[in-house]
């Protein structure tokens, strides 16, 4: 059954190239904050949701090479934060008379911010999501992970969520021969017509600052 999920996915990531798709998105909607790419794996990442029975959980797609080729991806964890009502309350967003969704990254951060090769990281993300419907929507969260000015990861994946303010967590065990230096990690979160990204970054420190 994995083997057929994974070939599916691969499937689907030539058609998502394909398709053009995400320009079309990217042009839906005015970030709050950096420029922010397109997801194909948000397809993705719903198809291996509903074949595993976990659609609405999502499922994390994505691939780390480069200076994090063998790091192993965990289980995205979630939990919401505030409400709806106490989201909308604190943004004095009014459902009625908004026009696009509201999405907002309020906080991005790895943990711990240095390791050594071997460790385990956690790449959180903290986001509000309101919208005038009121209702459950479509959300694309991915990680893009950068050494040396080079892209080396983009784990992703999809979900669906209620409004409100959410926490994101992904951890990342990284492999023992991770290269040493400053990673930096752009988080990116959108729906079909709104969208936002905030960076941070970690050290993986070399053979000379391991611990003793």
């Amino acid at each position: 059954m994995k083997s057929r999920v994974m070939a599916f996915a691969a499937a689907l990531i030539i058609l998502a190239g394909s398709a053009g798709c995400a320009t079309q998105r990217e042009a839906q909607y005015t970030t709050t904050g950096a420029g922010i790419g397109a997801i194909t794996g948000a397809i993705i990442g719903a198809a291996l949701g509903s074949l595993t029975g976990h659609a609405g959980q999502g499922a994390v797609i994505g691939s780390v090479f480069g200076g994090l080729a063998g790091a192993s991806i965990g289980n995205n964890e979630y939990h919401q934060q505030r409400s709806e009502e106490a989201a909308a309350q604190y943004y004095a967003y009014n459902p009625q008379q908004a026009v696009r969704d509201l999405l907002r990254i309020e906080d991005a951060s790895v943990s711990p911010r240095q390791a050594h090769p071997g460790d385990e990281i956690t790449m959180s993300a903290t986001y509000t999501i309101l919208t005038p419907s009121r209702g459950s929507q479509l959300v694309h969260e991915v990680r893009e992970v950068r050494h040396n000015g080079k892209l080396i990861g983009r784990p992703q994946f999809t979900t669906r969520r209620e409004g409100g303010t959410w926490v994101s967590s992904m951890p990342i065990r990284l492999p023992m021969d991770a290269e040493p230096g400053v990673y930096i990690v752009t988080t990116i979160v959108e729906t079909d017509n709104a969208g936002d990204s905030r960076e941070t970054d970690f050290r993986v420190l070399g053979s000379s600052q391991w611990r003793r």
